[in-house]
């Protein structure tokens, strides 16, 4: 008899086997952490030549910022910056809960930029990345006072190259849709031996479909591949990138009852990438999912599970990226959602069983992603 517990065990005993090698992604973290580090020392120095911080003492970034215009709904993400700022030692604590400027910090505008454009030039595993970065702070003020959008600068002049590069070819992106197609393959394997030799698929948020082709590379009849976005665009993109006569493209928010969106049908997996710290309820999106999901059906997350500073400067003018109405269930100035709050959130949600890639194997580099499943 096919149980969940079974199922995971097998899941579990396969990840087991898998050698892993870390070090592409520890290389790329070393580079990546350079470049957070180079986009904070920017953006501050852009903040002070806005004006920002010109008082002698402050208490938030929001009483800082004087007379610089900056629309209300990017408050979430000032504060963000603020204890940001604190946490690389730009402004220093004075004391009643004030702070002020640290008079022994020596950034120089040139060297900051000229080592960003050797990092964009260099290195090609951090170059999009660098690139997205740079293309963001740019305009950080004319974004923040509405005068332009943000998307120009994900997407300049509409492309999609950047995203891709960062999201289908990053070593850590490459890593965890890896394990999330493999994770995917000892499902099938499990249960074709067991009842079904045909399954049915709901990717959310599928995007540029950057999970979407790994899934795809698997030895997996698929009866059905519904490949659903909340963006048009994106639907229009994964239609031309995969013409299996099996996909099915199709709009889904994922903070509505999928039912009322014409979802009536449940599936045996549920995948989700980058795409769940995005719901404004995680405990009403995590009962939605749940309705999709067939007896014995395996729920695959591939998402952050820890703040990085890259996420916050590149996508924290992003409107959906605070529109999260749970901080209690969040990281501090994070959309992220921790490992042990996750365990606790699919439980809630009527999930018997969970786990995840890192659970399992205990890498020894910490790593700021995981794919978690439940069952």
């Amino acid at each position: 008899m096919t149980t969940a517990i079974s199922v995971l065990e097998y899941i579990n005993s396969c990840i087991k086997k898998e050698e892993t090698d870390l070090n592409d992604i520890e290389s790329f973290e070393y580079h990546l952490s350079k470049l957070e580090e180079l986009g904070s020392h920017l953006l501050f120095k852009k903040f002070q030549a806005k004006g920002f911080f010109e008082s002698n003492t402050f208490s938030s970034l929001e009483e800082a910022q004087k007379n610089v215009n900056v629309l209300p709904k990017y408050n979430r993400i000032l504060a963000s910056l603020f204890e940001l700022f604190i946490r690389h030692g730009y402004i220093v604590e004075a004391d009643n809960k004030k702070y002020k400027l640290n008079i022994n910090l020596t950034l120089n505008i040139d060297d900051i930029l000229k080592n960003l454009k050797n990092m964009r030039s260099i290195n090609s595993e951090i170059s999009s990345n660098a690139s997205l970065l740079t293309n963001v702070i740019d305009s950080y003020f004319e974004i923040l006072s509405g005068e332009k959008s943000i998307f120009s600068c994900i997407f300049p002049d509409g492309s999609l190259e950047v995203i891709e590069k960062i999201y289908k070819e990053s070593p850590d992106a490459k890593y965890f849709n890896i394990w999330c197609a493999n994770i995917l393959r000892y499902y099938s394997d499990f249960m074709s031996k067991a009842q079904n030799s045909y399954f049915s698929i709901i990717e959310l948020g599928a995007g540029i479909g950057s999970t979407t082709e790994h899934l795809l590379n698997q030895n997996i009849n698929y009866s059905n591949y519904t490949y659903t976005d909340i963006s048009r665009a994106f639907l229009n993109h994964g239609a031309r990138s995969f013409k299996h006569d099996f996909i099915k493209f199709k709009i889904l928010n994922i903070d509505n009852d999928s039912q009322l969106q014409g979802f009536k049908e449940k599936y045996d997996i549920v995948v989700a990438t980058n795409v769940l710290h995005a719901a404004k309820n995680i405990e009403e999106t995590l009962k939605t999912v749940r309705n999709l999901l067939n007896k014995n059906g395996i729920f695959i997350i591939n998402d952050g599970v820890d703040k990085r500073d890259f996420s916050t400067l590149a996508y924290g003018l992003l409107d959906g990226w605070w529109t999260f109405e749970d901080p209690h269930w969040r990281i501090d100035d994070s959309p992220f959602i921790t490992r042990a709050n996750w365990n606790k959130l699919l439980h809630s949600a009527g999930f018997t069983h969970v786990t995840s890639v890192n659970e399992i194997t205990k890498p020894a580099l910490k790593l700021l992603q995981d794919v978690i499943i439940a069952l």
